[in-house]
């Protein structure tokens, strides 16, 4: 979907690449992308894509790109017999983006075209932390604006979206506070290949949120008063957002800083143990006192895992030769009724 100051949608001629800037709107889920891209909206010369998922789309191009094909393995390889290690021999990295850039490029343009004088084109997707390297690859010059939340409170944020609408978000404390740390790797990650990059924590966005949002149209090159910046914030109220009919039924929960109150002191205690040392270096507080010693249940877990993986490979190996073999019956089955007919 896209988004323009002005609300409309027209359709005009694409827009070059070179006219406007690429900016991903990235973090932990549930963290406040989504108000964050819906605030960047509001702004003169800003048009926004919801999660478009076409690096996620395009990941599984980038395998088949890097697939080895060993069956064409040969000895005594010759011109007239070459031997090819995998389809990245063919088409050497910097040939594959160039081939690919101008797709991605479009599909830019198209959302450009959403609204006369576009300077921004934003692109919100927390999971594109994953795939920074490639879009880095056909976008150069990408901005990207990493929204940083209290783990504890985007971990309650998250089990609550596990239970109210159907989506893959991990339902228990433990994965979401492995999840965040990962995503906090990345970003350190993509701060160090960049200088196209910036953080604004949801807190800070809640309690001064014209200054921050000043800050942030600054680095994109947006002139903005502080009038435009107070109406982005009455536009954007979480009640507004909340009342979207495109959106899965509680997508937006109460968008209050906090909220770790929900979290039992056992859960409390874990969260806070796993993700403390990179919560505290973005400005959290530890909470629970017993928290920088591990808990029990982090052991009892780390040990279930070493047992599963240990004894889980095995059985999975066995059982996709069972599902194989189902599925080849179920198709002999289907093709042998069509025959009949």
């Amino acid at each position: 979907m896209t988004a323009s100051a002005d609300g409309k949608q027209q359709t005009t001629a694409p827009a070059t690449a070179t006219q406007f800037k690429h900016v991903f709107v990235v973090g932990f889920p549930r963290s406040g992308t989504t108000w964050m891209m819906w605030l960047l909206a509001k702004l003169p010369g800003v048009v926004a894509l919801q999660q478009s998922g076409m690096f996620h789309a395009l990941r599984d191009v980038e395998a088949w790109w890097k697939t080895n094909h060993n069956y064409s393995k040969q000895e005594g390889a010759t011109e007239a017999a070459p031997e090819f290690d995998g389809t990245e021999t063919l088409l050497a990295p910097a040939e594959y983006y160039d081939l690919l850039r101008p797709f991605c490029e479009r599909v830019h343009q198209r959302v450009a075209a959403a609204s006369p004088g576009t300077q921004i084109v934003v692109e919100q997707t927390p999971e594109n932390l994953e795939f920074q390297e490639t879009i880095r690859s056909f976008f150069p010059d990408a901005y990207f604006l990493n929204v940083i939340r209290d783990p504890r409170d985007a971990c309650v944020s998250m089990l609550r979206a596990a239970k109210s609408w159907d989506n893959e978000l991990p339902g228990r404390p433990i994965h979401v506070a492995n999840r965040w740390n990962e995503y906090m790797r990345r970003a350190k990650i993509l701060r160090q290949r960049t200088s196209n990059y910036t953080e604004v924590r949801y807190e800070d966005l809640k309690r001064m949120g014209v200054e921050e949002l000043r800050r942030i149209a600054e680095w994109l090159g947006i002139e903005v008063t502080d009038a435009l910046i107070r109406e982005a914030f009455e536009a954007c109220a979480v009640d507004q957002m909340r009342s979207r009919q495109d959106l899965p039924t509680g997508f937006f929960g109460r968008g209050k800083t906090g909220g770790r109150t929900a979290l039992s002191r056992s859960d409390l205690r874990l969260v806070e143990h796993i993700v403390g040392d990179e919560m505290e270096r973005v400005g959290y507080s530890r909470e629970h006192r017993a928290s920088r010693k591990q808990p029990l249940r982090h052991r009892i877990h780390w040990w279930l895992v070493g047992r599963l993986k240990r004894y889980r490979i095995p059985f999975l190996n066995r059982s996709k030769r069972f599902r194989a073999w189902l599925t080849h019956l179920c198709e002999e089955l289907d093709y042998s009724q069509k025959m009949r007919r």
